[in-house]
């Protein structure tokens, strides 16, 4: 492949480079034509190479790497016939030619680095008590030439949906870049629904997680800063030259920063994107809707004939070089692993 970009999830060995002794493969993995491989050396630089039996399309040898602990690492690597670019988390990975020793640390440490407490919470009683009305109490009217299906049978839909999620988002983050399309339609499935709090009937959208959680009437707890809150203007303020910035308000397993408080997935799933723009009022999108949008847009669902604005903008915008919505759906996708993996451990637990 003459350019790409691939994500990678990677566990380098304990102490690298502690044990390596010369040049030692780390990762092989196929792309379309050609193979990615990385080597490890006994002073901790990294060579990565994209290549086929004929032609090395991209080398990228880094400077030296230290790495804070032994957590796992998503690695990005960017290349092209004339650019490469090598990200491990949120650093910058230099060429060879820096001599500083690149130290790689753990991503905003916190003293106490708090773990989710599945436990109830009283932030989370609102979306608790949205799901219970939403699919549990509200009584439905039924069709003559339908039925419903069984606890059984929607748990295993759940199964099915889960697995494959997991499955996508894997060969996904491994560089097959077309799976975002089929990843879009499976994440609306999971999660996207339009809320009408005065009239909660009005909506015909059950995405399945929220659905199999109300069975259980379980939190789905999350770390992430407050959500639909007033900014202070200079927050939202632009620099001279720049035409428009986005804030993007990341949710999390384990407590990052010190801002984050406990919510549940859902309230940060109907929380903002703020895109600022210089000539306009900001616009709070939530991460909800840009589900629904980029699967109605990008395929997943289907592909419309035009696409909103907000969602052009996102998909034409990078984050250290990775476009808004693939940053974005990254962040939503590992989340809703961790909760689909903890409600349908309830259910084996009675079963």
């Amino acid at each position: 492949m003459k350019e790409g970009t691939i994500y990678l999830v990677i566990s380098f060995p304990e102490n690298f480079p502690q044990g390596i002794t010369s040049q030692t493969e780390l990762i092989s993995m196929p792309l379309t034509d050609s193979t990615l491989i990385i080597y490890g050396y006994p002073d901790g630089h990294i060579l990565i190479l994209v290549e086929n039996e004929y032609v090395i399309f991209s080398r990228f040898e880094s400077q030296k790497i230290r790495f804070q602990s032994n957590r796992d690492r998503i690695l990005t690597f960017i290349w092209s016939e004339f650019y490469s670019k090598l990200q491990i988390n949120n650093h910058i990975i230099h060429t060879s030619n820096v001599c500083e020793t690149k130290l790689v640390s753990d991503e905003a440490p916190l003293n106490n680095n708090e773990s989710i407490d599945l436990s109830h919470n009283q932030n989370l009683d609102k979306w608790i008590n949205w799901r219970r009305t939403r699919f549990i109490e509200l009584e439905k009217k039924k069709k003559s030439e339908r039925r419903e299906k069984t606890e059984q049978e929607q748990v295993q839909e759940f199964v099915n949906l889960f697995n494959n999620i997991e499955f996508t988002f894997k060969e996904w983050i491994q560089g097959k870049d077309f799976l975002i399309m089929s990843l879009l339609g499976l994440l609306r499935s999971l999660l996207a629904h339009k809320l009408d709090e005065q009239k909660p009937q009005n909506s015909n959208y059950n995405p399945l997680l929220f659905r199999i959680a109300s069975l259980k009437n379980l939190s789905l707890p999350v770390y992430a800063r407050p959500v639909n809150q007033s900014f202070p203007d200079d927050m939202l303020d632009l620099a001279d030259g720049i035409l428009a910035q986005i804030i993007i308000n990341e949710a999390t397993i384990d407590r990052k920063f010190s801002n984050q408080i406990i919510m549940d997935f859902q309230e940060w799933l109907n929380g903002e994107v703020i895109i600022t723009y210089k000539d306009r009022k900001p616009v709070f999108y939530s991460i909800n809707r840009m589900l629904l949008d980029s699967s109605n847009t990008l395929g997943g669902s289907h592909f419309d004939t035009d696409i909103p604005l907000n969602i052009d903008f996102l998909k034409n915008t990078s984050l250290q070089s990775i476009d808004t919505i693939k940053t974005i759906i990254h962040n939503t996708t590992i989340v809703s692993l961790f909760h689909c993996s903890n409600v349908l451990s309830h259910f084996l637990r009675s079963s």
